[in-house]
């Protein structure tokens, strides 16, 4: 939810807004090109500003409810957690895991900026299946990787479909449960949901 009294005056909400702004107008830009691009609107006046993603997407919460209303901004952020659940269905398809689970910022129901979809797959069938699948339906520069930390190796893939970015990990059920609620890269809390719950977001009641 938008923290309405959050504001804070100074180059770092500057930039802030600046941001928002430019990934509001343009969905297609990344982090570090929304960056670039609201420095050189606002020029030296933000030259040591380093305002925090939170921050950013808290204006742009803000900005998607001011020009589109609150029940635009709710059904532009449902439509974004559609097109991330077709994507996952399909996986699941080709799957067959035990359970799809979204992790990170996702699982919080954060779904505004640029965001990489990060999924645990547990069991199910190997990530070779899910590569030729993939690029039967279009779906391009799939890409195996591994996740490594103090919980384990697991194996990745990766693959951008619809504008957004996947990073899928089995999960073998004998890891499940050191692996709940945990990040696989540092050990801490994150957290966590299942595909069912995480589609059921901005969901009309």
């Amino acid at each position: 939810m938008t923290r309405r009294n959050d504001h804070h005056d100074g180059p770092d909400d500057a930039l802030a807004r600046a941001v928002a702004r430019c990934l509001f107008e343009d969905s297609t830009l990344d982090w570090n090109g929304a960056f670039v691009a609201a420095r050189r609107i606002l020029g030296v006046s933000v030259r040591d500003a380093m305002p925090s993603q939170a921050r950013v997407r808290r204006h742009l919460e803000a900005l998607e409810e001011v020009r589109l209303g609150a029940e635009g901004a709710c059904l532009a952020r449902r439509g974004r957690v559609v097109r991330i659940v077709e994507v996952l269905e399909f996986v699941r398809f080709v799957l067959e895991p035990a359970e799809i689970l979204v992790v990170g910022l996702l699982a919080q129901g954060v779904v505004v900026g640029p965001l990489e979809v990060h999924v645990r797959v547990l069991e199910g069938r190997t990530f070779q299946g899910l590569f030729e699948q993939l690029e039967s339906v279009g779906v391009k520069e799939v890409s195996a990787s591994s996740v490594v930390g103090p919980v384990g190796r697991f194996e990745s893939v990766r693959f951008e479909s619809d504008g957004e970015a996947f990073t899928l990990t089995r999960i073998p059920q004998a890891q499940c449960a050191t692996t709940h609620e945990r990040n696989l890269v540092t050990g801490k809390p994150i957290a966590q949901e299942t595909l069912e719950t995480f589609s059921q977001l901005f969901a009309s009641s």
